[in-house]
């Protein structure tokens, strides 16, 4: 059996941050279920079954305190940005000083592109499965209209114009105030240009927005203009402003933009199956580089890209799909199909290999414990 886990219990020495794993994971459940493979989907509050032939998933940072598990374990990616190639090759950055498994214990990975799989060792490579990004193919949906309305309803959407932007800032912690100020100063700029041009905006947020302060002058912002005509504001719940509703997973939102803004997101990328373009804005902090197929602005000139954009002029047609194939694999809908097949080939490796894994696992947590020890 396969379990996939989402939101597994946290290690309660890591920060409290709100991954909303649901919107990677589920659509290798419904793979699952269309193929009759059986699968077990548990969130953070269910009893992790102990003895699956297989575990799923997004996070490996949360799956330390699982060590027992490490060598049954499949890590999904959950993102398309450059800080990601190799990402789930070594743990590092702010989860450092407390988790340190070894990458070749972890049983495999689940990568969207060839992008990603060559961040790998080469000795690495066989447990490296290129299936795409499971998470778009909802675009890909057979019932777009009953999704699109639902999605309407849900937000109560203001869209009396005829072209659309929706503007999805970063706002990670790890990346620093700077992004949250300028996320604030985007938003300005954007609802200016929106009643100038009359175009729908629609702010979707991360799901992170609030933590420890950040981003609470884009919130405060939009608070302040959302009875403007077109104005859209997609918040988490239970946070200090309120907006005109909330959706967990950007993509549906794909199907109501001709544009999408953003500063470094992955949503940039993920963007790129609709054909359609997308605006990188390289300014005021400059803490990122400009990501190809996609038109690349400084703040001041953004609402005269904008106008460039709804026209079409100049688009990176060509460039937009290179990258698709580059780092999505394939845009089709099948990605969940992709990895589902790969798990049922993880699931068939040799028992000697699993014993392998297990017991250089427990050798290495016995040595960790030992220079603790040492240590304190």
């Amino acid at each position: 059996m396969i379990v996939i886990l989402v939101n597994p219990r946290r290690n309660l020495k890591l920060p409290k941050l709100n991954f909303n794993d649901e919107q990677f994971t589920y659509p290798l459940l419904e793979a699952a279920r269309r193929r009759g493979v059986e699968v077990a989907y548990l969130t953070k509050r269910q009893k992790v079954v102990s003895n699956a032939d297989l575990y799923v998933t997004a996070h490996p940072y949360y799956a330390y305190g699982w060590k027992e598990r490490v060598d049954k374990t499949v890590i999904l990616y959950h993102g398309l940005s450059d800080s990601e190639r190799g990402f789930y090759s070594n743990v590092r950055s702010f989860f450092s000083s407390r988790i340190n498994i070894r990458t070749r214990l972890w049983r495999g990975w689940l990568v969207p592109g060839e992008y990603f799989a060559e961040g790998y060792p080469q000795c690495l490579r066989k447990r490296v499965k290129v299936v795409g990004f499971p998470k778009l193919d909802l675009y890909f949906s057979k019932n777009p209209k009953e999704i699109m309305e639902n999605v309407r309803r849900l937000c109560n959407l203001k869209l009396p114009f005829t072209n659309t932007v929706i503007y999805a800032p970063t706002l990670w912690p790890s990346l620093g105030p700077r992004v949250a100020r300028d996320a604030a100063r985007i938003g300005k700029r954007l609802i200016y240009a929106s009643q100038l041009n009359r175009f729908n905006l629609i702010v979707k947020t991360h799901p992170n927005i609030g933590l420890n302060g950040y981003g609470l002058e884009l919130l405060k912002l939009m608070e302040k203009h959302r009875e403007l005509p077109g104005i859209n504001c997609l918040i988490p719940p239970g946070k200090t402003c309120r907006g005109t509703g909330w959706v967990d997973n950007i993509v549906p939102l794909f199907w109501f933009a001709d544009v999408l803004v953003s500063d470094c997101s992955s949503t940039l990328r993920e963007f790129m199956i609709t054909n359609k373009p997308s605006i990188q804005i390289l300014s005021p902090s400059k803490l990122y580089k400009p990501q190809p197929g996609m038109y690349h602005t400084e703040l001041p000139q953004l609402a005269e890209v904008l106008s460039k954009v709804f026209d079409r002029i100049d688009s990176p047609d060509e460039e937009r799909t290179r990258c698709v194939k580059h780092y999505m694999y394939k845009a089709d809908g099948c990605s969940g199909d992709r990895a589902i097949d790969a798990l049922l080939e993880f699931m068939g490796a040799s028992k000697i290999r699993n014993l392998s894994y297990r017991l250089t696992s427990r050798a290495i947590e016995c040595v960790r414990s030992i220079c603790d020890f040492y240590r304190t």
